[in-house]
């Protein structure tokens, strides 16, 4: 007999998804930009410019076999759980994919992706 999935709320942290993801074990976001440092003839800093802003997701999520893995190069939308890094409805491009088996019925899934700010 097939493992029923029981949780809470279906799709926690504003995933918008919900035929497709499971229910969220954790879900981070990371600010990153390049930076470069300009020095005047003494090789002191006088100047800093940040560039290239966009941010990274990671998550680990359980679904049940019947569903679908986010693939890589494809995309989850994040919501209202992503309103502390102004991710908005912006679109998350999957950059990594790793999955475990727990039993035949279950699958934990674990996931990185990039956003940026630029490209809706």
């Amino acid at each position: 007999m097939a493992d029923t999935l029981i949780t809470q709320a279906a799709i926690a942290f504003g995933i918008t998804d919900t035929a497709t993801l499971g229910f969220f074990e954790s879900l981070e976001y990371e600010d990153v930009s390049d930076k470069i440092e300009v020095k005047d003839g003494d090789g002191d800093i006088i100047g800093v410019d940040y560039h290239s802003k966009r941010y990274t997701v990671s998550g680990t999520y359980v679904i049940d076999t019947g569903q679908t893995l986010p693939t890589v190069g494809g995309s989850i939308t994040i919501t209202a759980g992503a309103r502390k890094m102004a991710i908005g409805g912006n679109t998350i491009y999957v950059d990594t994919v790793k999955e475990s088996l727990i039993n035949s019925d279950v699958i934990k899934c674990e996931f990185t992706g990039t956003t940026y700010p630029s490209i809706p």
